[in-house]
């Protein structure tokens, strides 16, 4: 005010002398005007405390509310306790004074008169003994003390009474029921011991209730509420009454809805439902423990919540009250502060509406006529800040224009890129695998041609074995690429596990050979006989990592181990959605190769990377592992790897492979000796390529086994053909000149006449999506290009079901199974070599070389019939490469010898 005045009394004189009236208008306007936004706000900072102190009255209230009823419930709650107390002291001091006389020992033996006077002293102090009878161990009263005359007693021995208390040895306190009197009345029983302190009798004793009636009717509920006790048959055995209020009977509340609410064994809280009244109540109960008897307590909530109702009826008046004042005195104030903010804010609105040029016009003097000067003057730059800031947008969406264009056209070079990459290596591996057909081709046809010389054959070896690597490398950068755009996918089927091993076991050993190498296959009886996994991919790994180990080794030994690490029950799901056993197996290639350096392991799975010598370097591609390690990865797994320079590395894996119950014979049953024909009637084969040295490669490897075999080198003419000449088998192109890709496939298909006759299609495409895409045209099979003999023989044999012949007589092929345990095989059963022969063998089978072995028991076996068993154990044992068996088998007869 001091300040307002300050400011008053500076104000410059005007010119003019106003009148009077028009001097006190001024001045009160100008005092209003001047009046400065701190003061108000300290009006309206007022009117705040007093609501929140009303609200925070309100809240007080409220807790209050909550306190009345917590009174309630805790006032209900020692009533039923004192209640109980009282019953249970009264029962207690029975009971206490029947076990009083009770300890007295022998007593069921004592002079009837000594047991007379027992008795009359225990009842003559206190008269709710209606009757005390001291009862032997068969249940007879011995002694007997009673006001009525006319009560009969007989043997308590099938009662609970006297089971309770004789044979449990434990104070009993028996039902409820009415007296001879017309009361309630009970019957109590201690155990009563001879001077052995051997229980045998009861001291019993039949007293009236008439307490309880006292009990209840002294402990006051409010006005209209009551008290009554149940017992453990939910039984109402007392309650307050009238003197009108005749006792005719128990009354039971078992079926009533709340007294299943209550516990037998614990006090119920206070709690609302509908009482024994069938009116709405507050209750509560309490336990006697002695006789577990339950006190209730039940008050109408309309008595019991009638205070704390008015209360809030008086307390919300008052609020209401309260808030209407405080709403009023907001309302006045937040005019006067609201009316000049008004004016700042239709100017900041027209500001945001891009009207830089408003000024806000005030006369104030306070913190508002400040603000407005303020905002004028922000007002001003804003204008300014944004005509430069316009004219920076348009440098900027210049800049963005230019920059999103930049890298729109990166971003189509590099879909350009990866587009002409895929294409490119598309169109690589079909061009490369066309010439490739012919010189692989004509190589096995050469081979098997019976007018070539060694020398010949050896340079046409030279021609495969090259044609074989190129092939090779071809695959590889395919697969690299494949994983690198993520588009290499498993293929997985059930086949027969053994076999599998066997087969990759047989390729490495004969390359360890050719080194001198000794090869050591080793695998665990456990393994599952059929799996489901992808069979091309999973070897491929395998036979990578074993041609690895045998390329840098140059001396000892390569191990192949295959052991189960964990067998989960069926739990998982195969192919067929049959439940399935989990294999946990591990695969293991260990050498005692060069080995590599740390920091060469962390870099041999990288594309490209080799290490060793330069001349073993050469030997490869550098995408071996970098490929295996992908492809396991993409199985779930990891390729692991310890190596020491100079000592030899080891690989392993470890893979989750589900148990197979369907499995098919999945490898080649082609006999290694050379084919010069089959059995049965001679097969007609069309072969369908619009180049001539691919049809070449195939009809002179046919004729050679004595097909018949007719070729087109378009497709209308080898539809004509197909449906002139019937025909066994079609080899074709997918795409052959004279029609569309496929549709010659779905012509042949379509026809009636060649529903039997078995279509395989023949490409240099291989990847697995065109190979799908055949197979659903209706191939029947795929043959890749270059076409490998095998390959194609074992086709024809599968779907014409061949046998086939051989130049000479030769042992079918038989599957390896996992030897059986033939740990329990002694010297007593079999005859044994001499002593040099044993360390021989032993000499072998330490170095692995499992052949010469088998070659040494062969010969042993041809000099002396009775080594025919030894040899047929170590034979068995050496066929399944078991040679670490083998080893511990002679060792252990060495030592016996």
């Amino acid at each position: 005010m001091a300040r307002l005045l300050h400011n008053h009394q500076n104000k410059k004189p005007v010119e003019h002398t106003p009148s009077p009236i028009a001097h006190s208008s001024r001045k009160l306007r100008r005092l209003l005007w001047q009046s400065s936004i701190a003061n108000q706000l300290c009006v309206g900072l007022v009117c705040l405390v007093a609501s929140s102190l009303l609200v925070t009255g309100g809240m007080l209230i409220y807790s209050s509310y909550e306190v009345q009823q917590q009174q309630s419930k805790l006032l209900q709650r020692e009533r039923s306790r004192a209640a109980a107390g009282a019953i249970n002291a009264y029962m207690d001091d029975l009971i206490r004074k029947l076990n009083y006389v009770g300890r007295i020992r022998g007593l069921t033996n004592l002079p009837p008169a000594m047991q007379q006077t027992l008795l009359e002293a225990l009842t003559r102090n206190n008269d709710a003994y209606e009757m005390v009878a001291i009862i032997n161990n068969t249940g007879t009263p011995v002694s007997v003390i009673t006001p009525y005359a006319q009560l009969r007693i007989g043997s308590f021995a099938s009662t609970p009474l006297f089971r309770r208390a004789f044979k449990h040895q434990e104070d009993f306190v028996d039902t409820v029921d009415f007296g001879a009197d017309g009361n309630l009345s009970t019957m109590l029983a201690v155990p009563i011991r001879n001077k052995q302190d051997v229980v045998d009798g009861v001291l019993a004793a039949k007293v009236n209730l008439r307490f309880l009636d006292f009990v209840v009717s002294k402990t006051k509920v409010g006005k209209t509420g009551y008290t009554y006790v149940i017992d453990n048959r939910n039984i109402v055995i007392a309650r307050a009454r009238t003197a009108n209020d005749y006792r005719s009977g128990l009354e039971d509340i078992s079926h009533r809805r709340f007294v299943k609410q209550f516990s037998l064994t614990t006090a119920t809280p206070p709690m609302i439902y509908q009482g024994l009244h069938n009116q709405e109540v507050l209750g509560a109960t309490a336990i006697v423990p002695t006789t577990f008897w339950r006190v209730v307590v039940e008050l109408p909530t309309e008595e019991a919540y009638q205070a704390i109702r008015n209360s809030i009826w008086a307390t919300s008046g008052v609020l209401g009250i309260a808030t209407l004042v405080a709403a009023g005195l907001g309302f006045l104030m937040s005019r006067r502060i609201i009316s000049p903010l008004q004016k700042l804010t239709a100017a900041a609105v027209g500001i945001s509406n891009g009207d830089l040029s408003i000024q806000v016009k005030t006369r104030a003097n306070n913190e508002l006529g400040v603000l407005a000067s303020s905002f004028n003057k922000m007002a001003r730059q804003l204008q300014e800040s944004f005509t430069a800031l316009e004219k920076t947008n348009e440098d900027l969406e210049q800049r963005v224009a230019q920059r999103t264009m930049e890298l729109q056209e990166a971003k189509e070079a590099a879909d350009a890129a990866n587009s002409a990459k895929s294409e490119f290596l598309a169109n690589m591996s079909h061009e490369l695998r066309t010439p490739l057909n012919g010189i692989l081709g004509y190589a096995q046809i050469l081979e098997r041609s019976p007018t070539m010389v060694p020398k010949d054959l050896r340079g046409i070896d030279i021609i495969r074995q090259c044609s074989t690597h190129l092939l090779t490398l071809i695959n590889d950068i395919l697969d690299l690429s494949k994983i690198e755009a993520r588009k290499l996918e498993l293929c997985p089927s059930e086949f027969h596990f053994p076999s599998f091993l066997q087969g990759i076991a047989e390729i490495s050993q004969v390359r360890a050979e050719q080194k001198r190498l000794a090869f050591v296959y080793q695998v665990s009886p456990d393994v599952p006989t059929g799996v489901y996994a992808d069979e091309k991919r999973l070897r491929q790994v395998l036979i990578n990592l074993l041609g690895n180990a045998i390329k840098f080794t140059e001396a000892g030994s390569v191990t192949f181990r295959v052991e189960v690490l964990e067998k989960q029950s069926p739990a998982s799901i195969d192919g067929q959605g049959i439940p399935s056993t989990r294999h946990k197996i591990r695969f293991q290639v260990e050498d005692t190769g060069i080995g590599m350096k740390a920091e060469h392991l962390e870099k041999i799975f990288l594309p490209f990377e080799q290490v060793g010598q330069v001349k073993q370097q050469a030997e490869g591609t550098g995408l071996g592992l970098a490929i295996s390690q992908k492809i396991i990865e993409i199985m779930g797994s990891t390729i692991q790897v310890k190596s020491y320079p100079g000592e030899g590395s080891m690989f392993w894996i470890d893979l989750d492979l589900m148990e197979a119950s369907e499995w098919v014979q999945t490898g080649l049953a082609l006999n290694q000796k050379r084919i010069k024909g089959y059995q049965g009637d001679r097969k007609r084969i069309l072969v369908v390529d619009d180049k001539w040295e691919n049809r070449s490669v195939v009809l002179n490897l046919l004729e050679l086994l004595g097909f018949d075999v007719i070729e087109a080198d378009n497709a209308p003419d080898a539809f004509s053909k197909a449906l002139s000449s019937p025909v066994d088998v079609i080899i074709t192109e997918p795409h052959v000149h004279g029609m569309e890709e496929l549709e010659l496939i779905h012509k042949l298909c379509a026809a009636e006449e060649l529903q039997e006759t078995i279509i395989i299609v023949s490409s240099a495409s291989v990847f697995e999506s065109d190979q799908r895409k055949f197979m659903q045209a209706g191939g029947a099979d795929f043959l890749p290009k270059p076409v490998q003999a095998n390959d194609l023989l074992y086709i024809l044999q599968k779907h014409l079901h061949l046998e086939w012949i051989y130049e000479q007589e030769a042992e079918p092929i038989t599957l390896i199974q996992p030897p059986s345990d033939t740990s329990n095989i002694s010297a007593a059963t079999m005859t044994l070599p001499a002593s040099e022969d044993l360390k021989t063998l032993y000499d072998l089978a330490m170095k692995g070389r499992v052949k010469s072995l088998i070659d040494h028991l062969e010969s042993l076996e041809q000099a002396s019939a009775h080594l025919t068993p030894f040899a047929n154990h170590l034979r068995q044992l050496a066929r399944g490469f078991q040679v670490q068996r083998i080893q511990e088998f002679i060792r252990s007869q060495m030592a016996d010898a």
